[in-house]
């Protein structure tokens, strides 16, 4: 994955670990190859891919690494005890490996939401289910990103799509326009208003300000 991501952008500054599925229920009905598929996926698969990125943030002397745990890793939910239990295994990685990294300006952390309203909440007993639901305390994934970042997830998107922009404006010659379709904009009206909204000038004005700046 992390030779892909360089080819595209160049660099990693920030990994979000977001993988995961679920197995819910009493232990005794869990089938054994889902919770080998689950523990796979929810511990092996996050703590590879974040092996495989600190190499590169190791060298450039920074990054930070985000991974979504759950509120399952902090207190005993009776209804779902393997799932629980691979995100105490993910609270531990990330204390963990924390202090292995941070000599090296690594910032590695844990998200912990409630139930959130994605296709995993299809094995969730129904009853807990519609609990959650009359209660009120199932959010949305936007809600989450919303909560972390200060902004909703299209303006955290865009507003990391406009730093990369402003990267390639200052390194490269390329057409604005091909700078607009490489960090994700559809079309460069919308990216010249976007960039106008969290620059306070075009693309254009930002690039030969650079220019005039660093010679």
């Amino acid at each position: 994955m992390l030779p892909q991501i360089l080819d595209k952008t160049g660099q990693l500054d920030i990994f979000h670990a977001n993988a995961g599925t679920y197995v819910g229920g009493d232990l005794v009905d869990a089938e054994p190859d889902a919770i080998d598929r689950m523990l796979n996926l929810n511990v092996n698969v996050v703590m590879k891919n974040v092996r495989d990125v600190l190499p590169h943030m190791i060298e450039r002397g920074g990054g930070d690494i985000i991974v979504t745990s759950s509120l399952a890793a902090h207190f005993p939910t009776p209804w779902e005890p393997v799932y629980a239990s691979s995100k105490w295994a993910i609270n531990c990685f990330v204390q963990t490996t924390r202090r292995q990294v941070f000599k090296h300006g690594i910032r590695i952390g844990s998200v912990s939401p409630g139930p959130v309203i994605t296709a995993l909440l299809s094995d969730w007993p129904q009853e807990k289910l519609q609990e959650a639901k009359d209660s009120g305390s199932l959010i949305e994934a936007s809600e989450v990103a919303e909560r972390k970042t200060g902004n909703t997830f299209t303006d955290f998107v865009n507003r990391m799509r406009v730093n990369r922009a402003c990267m390639l404006l200052m390194e490269t010659d390329q057409y604005i326009s091909t700078i607009c379709y490489a960090v994700g904009f559809n079309n460069v009206a919308n990216f010249n208003r976007r960039f106008m909204e969290i620059k306070g000038m075009t693309p254009g004005e930002f690039r030969k300000q650079g220019q005039a700046r660093f010679g």
